[in-house]
């Protein structure tokens, strides 16, 4: 019943939706501040939000911060990503997670840091070669921006 409930609201978001149709994605999960009381740990959950007009697209509760791969990978196909660019932080760095986020048409762009070390010293090693071919991007982070 909750998975059905959940597919409703999915598209019901996605016909609702302000965003442009290309304006990226952001996962990302959370741990909810202050929810925590004596018997019960803080509930935990797990976002996905546009850059720009920040829509939230879907956000459910999961069971423990480990919980968010597969949950996130399940819940992937029922968001709007073809065309759109799909953000994340290293948590979510995993081909196959890659890979669904592509079979939608989308695209993906993942931090990598120490939990992926063979991917880690594969990307250093290209990175290193004077010869090899890359893109340069630039990132801004809005927090040190005025207002």
């Amino acid at each position: 019943m909750g998975h059905q409930i959940e597919e409703v609201l999915a598209r019901w978001i996605q016909a609702t939706l302000r965003a442009k149709s290309d304006e990226p994605i952001a996962l990302d999960g959370k741990t909810v501040r202050g929810a925590r009381t004596g018997e019960q740990a803080a509930a935990h959950l797990l976002s996905f939000c546009t850059h720009e007009s920040q829509e939230s697209l879907l956000q459910v509760r999961v069971s423990e911060k480990t919980n968010e791969i597969p949950v996130a990978k399940a819940l992937l196909p029922s968001l709007p990503i073809a065309g759109r660019i799909v953000t994340s932080d290293a948590l979510h760095t995993h081909a196959d997670f890659m890979q669904i986020t592509h079979d939608q048409r989308g695209k993906s762009v993942f931090t990598l840091k120490g939990n992926q070390p063979n991917l880690y010293a594969k990307l250093a090693l290209y990175f290193a070669e004077p010869h090899g071919i890359c893109q340069c991007a630039e990132t801004w982070d809005r927090s040190l921006q005025p207002v």
